[in-house]
């Protein structure tokens, strides 16, 4: 986990941080919309860091948009509820596609996902507003809010991620991809033991999840992921190498590797 440490100005008033993210949010609140309805996640680090800085900062938000009138927000309750049901957190680090899953379940027209980047005398919060509706981001917004000493502290309390499938799989995927097969399968096998029905509809997730499946005594599952790859993206690398797998372990004969 990385951990960014600055030197922090002198006290500021609460004040005037609340007073920042109105201003920050302002373009959101002219919006010319009838009152819709938004759920908001917590901003994290721009390595995926959770804080307690992106708890108090989603908080302020949720209270600066529901007390203007222009937005219902969704209850961090049901929130929870349904991130916790599909295995994410309730943080920005999600992609357009989650986002909009989130949004359809609890209800919501839009998502509003964000990071927090440090600086010497200020934190850099960049926010995306995603239509659930259309899965796009119809509007971005960045503004710095003025560090002080309790934000500083905030920013230092990283909480430590969910073991979520997700991040399982990616840490994986990336051993795999430098070659450490050791490491990249025994995370896979603990993905696959703890979240058996959890799948990605991506060429790497499918490709190196049916690798590891053929070569681990479940090979009709893995043959299934691999012709996945092969039939859903024929031009992705990962197909090819589907192919070469399959090729040369044809019925038969015992498995070999690549």
């Amino acid at each position: 986990m990385i951990l960014y440490v600055f030197l922090c100005l002198p006290f500021v008033k609460p004040t005037d941080t609340q007073k920042e993210i109105e201003n920050l949010l302002a373009p959101l609140l002219q919006m010319q919309t009838e009152k819709k309805t938004i759920a908001v996640l917590e901003p994290v680090g721009i390595h995926g860091e959770q804080t307690a800085l992106g708890e108090f900062l989603r908080e302020e938000m949720v209270s600066v948009l529901g007390k203007e009138g222009k937005f219902q927000v969704v209850e961090r309750e049901l929130l929870s509820k349904v991130m916790e049901e599909q295995k994410l957190f309730l943080t920005g680090a999600v992609s357009e596609s989650s986002a909009v899953e989130i949004g359809k379940l609890t209800g919501a027209d839009y998502i509003l996902t964000g990071t927090i980047t440090p600086f010497e005398n200020s934190f850099r919060l960049n926010l995306r507003l995603v239509e659930v509706e259309s899965g796009r981001i119809v509007k971005t917004i960045s503004g710095d809010i003025s560090k002080n000493d309790d934000l500083c502290k905030l920013w230092k309390e990283v909480k430590e991620p969910p073991d979520t499938p997700e991040r399982i799989y990616r840490e994986a995927i990336e051993y795999l991809k430098k070659g450490n097969r050791n490491k990249g399968w025994e995370l896979l096998r603990r993905a696959l033991a703890k979240y058996p029905t959890f799948r990605k509809e991506s060429p790497e997730f499918l490709f190196f999840a049916g690798e590891y499946l053929f070569y681990h005594h479940q090979r009709a599952k893995g043959i299934e992921l691999l012709q996945m790859v092969i039939r859903k993206f024929p031009q992705s690398p990962y197909a090819r190498r589907a192919r070469e797998i399959l090729k040369l372990n044809r019925p038969g004969r015992k498995p070999r590797m690549k």
